[in-house]
């Protein structure tokens, strides 16, 4: 048995080896690789593997593809993480795109202060979202409560 597995290894690192030399002699171009590889990835990912998901967003940061390391950054943060989501979703929101109330949601429902208080600023201004004071309030008291000041004043105004 031991001599099979060794035999396994073996091929598959020659196999491997002769396919790494077979790409870099038809002189592939490596961002198209790296491309390829991203495509068979997001389908890995599309079938439920998960836990592809920080290869795919390490594969177009090597590519400096912006879009679709964003792309897949609001992916990761919408599957809860909350850092993530803050991140992306403070960003989203200085530049006025509305994917960045759901993503400061995702936040804000992790107890994140700086999600909080902007998901109620926005709609305590009708930010991005309809103007809504029964969703502000909470949202900026509970901000407040966890120690923003800036809260704090919207809700001492007003």
């Amino acid at each position: 048995m031991k001599k099979a597995f060794q035999f396994y290894q073996n091929a598959s690192k020659n196999d491997f080896i002769q396919r790494v030399i077979e790409i870099y002699e038809q002189g592939t171009d490596l961002p198209e690789y790296l491309k390829a590889v991203a495509s068979i990835y997001e389908e890995r990912f599309d079938a439920g593997e998960k836990q592809i998901l920080d290869k795919i967003i390490e594969i177009y940061t090597k590519l400096n593809d912006s879009e679709n390391i964003q792309k897949w950054q609001s992916v990761k943060a919408k599957n809860g993480d909350g850092d993530l989501a803050l991140s992306l979703g403070k960003k989203l929101y200085e530049e006025g795109k509305k994917e960045s109330v759901e993503l400061l949601t995702i936040a804000a429902q992790k107890e994140d202060t700086i999600a909080l208080r902007m998901l109620g600023e926005a709609y305590w201004n009708g930010d991005l979202v309809q103007e809504d004071d029964e969703k502000a309030i909470p949202l900026l008291q509970k901000a407040a409560q966890k120690g923003s000041l800036n809260a704090a004043q919207i809700l001492t105004i007003h």
